[in-house]
């Protein structure tokens, strides 16, 4: 039996499977190839499906435009809020500390910016930090001030006073008692204040990165301001008050063991003038 070889030729569209024998060519008979058509419906249908693709791949790239337009705004908005807020604290600060010159301040105007806030995140962090810090020495500052007003110290020997509480003088005492008390602990904690520690423990509660805490330290610390002087500066007061305090009770107590006294034409009158000038003597102390 010979050898045969197969292969097949294309011809108008019918496959032609021709047999190739050693002697010659045998052709067998073509095989119909079915070709598929479509109809009109198909083929528009296929144009509007190809359209919608097209119309939804346009869709997605500009909804991906849209989403990286607006995530690098916010990453630049965001740039600019940490810029800016950073600025923000550090004018605040230096307003308040303005406002805050010892014995000329002004209460109204810092008690106001104390219970408001400029800044965000984690500056604002910085800035309530600092605002406590200064908002307790307003407050120790304040009550200072209201406890040696002028006009409340210089009644407490006033002839008014003296007629009203006199002889016994149990209100005074009781008011001088409880003033100065509450004097030595306001001044001592603004003593306390005044302290670059004390600054810097109203920040380390936080927890804040590193170099939040070193902006806290260049704003907060003045470096204009010696701290060393201002504590010495208010113990100084602190000790003028106590002595103060210390000649009106010397005074009281004369009056209350020297009863050779009244009060005439809304003055203290003695009746010797040794005890007139020995009353004097201690309150002269007043300076």
């Amino acid at each position: 039996m010979c050898d045969t070889i197969n292969y097949a030729v294309y011809y108008y569209g019918k496959e032609i499977h021709m047999k190739k024998k050693k002697n010659g060519i045998k052709k067998e008979k073509p095989e119909e190839i079915e070709f598929l058509t479509l109809d009109d419906q198909q083929i528009s249908n296929a144009n509007k499906n190809k359209k919608k693709n097209k119309k939804i791949s346009v869709n997605r790239k500009k909804k991906i435009m849209v989403f990286i337009t607006i995530t690098l705004a916010l990453f630049l908005f965001l740039v600019y809020l940490f810029i800016i807020q950073k600025s923000l604290v550090r004018s605040e600060i230096e307003n308040l500390e303005q406002l805050a010159q010892v014995n000329q301040m002004n209460y109204t105007a810092l008690n106001k910016k104390l219970n408001t806030y400029v800044s965000i995140g984690t500056y604002r962090k910085i800035e309530k930090s600092f605002k406590k810090y200064l908002s307790d020495v307003v407050n120790a500052a304040q009550k200072i001030d209201e406890l040696t007003n002028k006009e409340k110290l210089s009644n407490v020997l006033s002839a008014d006073n003296i007629k009203n509480d006199g002889p016994k003088f149990e209100k005074t005492e009781e008011y001088l008692e409880k003033t100065i008390e509450e004097i030595k602990i306001n001044f001592t904690n603004l003593i306390e204040l005044m302290s670059e520690k004390k600054i810097m423990s109203y920040v380390y509660d936080k927890k804040l990165p590193q170099r939040y805490i070193n902006f806290y330290e260049e704003v907060a610390i003045d470096e204009n301001e010696d701290l060393g002087t201002m504590r010495k500066s208010l113990e100084n007061s602190l000790e003028y008050y106590i002595n103060v305090f210390h000649v009106f009770d010397k005074a009281i107590a004369y009056l209350k063991s020297h009863k050779s006294w009244k009060i005439e034409n809304n003055k203290l009158v003695f009746h010797s003038s040794n005890e007139f000038q020995e009353y004097n003597k201690i309150v002269d102390k007043i300076k």
